[in-house]
């Protein structure tokens, strides 16, 4: 018995048709495409604001968005800004020590004994 096929109800090509691929354009014809495109500017900003952006990037925990919010612009760009100017985030201290880490300096110190006072 053969095997019978469905027509599709969304008029799709059968498995025996094939649409056909277009070819990948050539190095060439993508360098003619990116010399016609417009470059993007970059943004430029006033000393005053980066130096602020930097400090509370550098100082605070401030978080990206807010300092985005004070530029004007979103938080990826504060975030390729710092990249490219070399800016290192601000890492808040340890919160607290370890319990053992506690108990080990807790019975290192010296204690004060009484007897000493007179």
């Amino acid at each position: 018995m053969a095997k019978r096929t469905r027509a599709s109800a969304r008029g799709k090509p059968t498995s025996t048709e094939r649409p056909t691929r277009a070819q990948k354009p050539s190095p060439k014809v993508i360098a003619q495409r990116s010399e016609n495109v417009p470059k993007a500017k970059r943004i430029v900003f006033a000393p005053e604001a980066l130096a602020h952006a930097r400090r509370r990037y550098e100082q605070t925990d401030v978080s990206l968005e807010n300092i985005a919010v004070d530029l004007g612009v979103v938080r990826n760009t504060v975030r390729d800004l710092a990249r490219r100017e070399g800016w290192v985030r601000y890492m808040p201290p340890p919160r607290g020590l370890a319990p053992a880490v506690l108990n080990a300096q807790e019975s290192t110190k010296p204690r004060f004994s009484a007897h000493l006072c007179l």
